[in-house]
């Protein structure tokens, strides 16, 4: 997400109750964002709706695909982030906005 983007949803976020923000004092360039209550509510009801979701998309699976499934997505995000880490922000590559 461009940085723009961010600071736009974080002050979506913070004007509906679901979090708090705090500028850094080491780096006032920075802030902290902290869930509210409410906030932590909102993402426990969301966790528990996807965490449904999946259950209904592999309820016919057996338990070797589903542990097979979860090793490849975690072993995914370890590669994403092993790219994120080696690949400076002016490298990656965006697609051209849609028409």
């Amino acid at each position: 997400m461009h940085r723009s983007a961010v600071t736009h949803e974080l002050q979506a976020l913070e004007a509906a109750g679901q979090v708090t923000l705090s500028v850094d004092p080491a780096d006032r360039r920075s802030w902290f964002v902290a869930l509210t209550n409410s906030g932590r509510a909102e993402l426990d009801r969301l966790t528990s709706i996807g965490l449904d979701r999946f259950a209904s998309f592999v309820a016919d699976w057996d338990a070797q695909e589903v542990r097979t499934l979860t090793r490849l997505l975690v072993k995914f995000e370890t590669s994403k982030a092993e790219v994120g880490r080696r690949t400076p922000p002016s490298r990656v590559r965006r697609r051209p906005p849609q028409p």
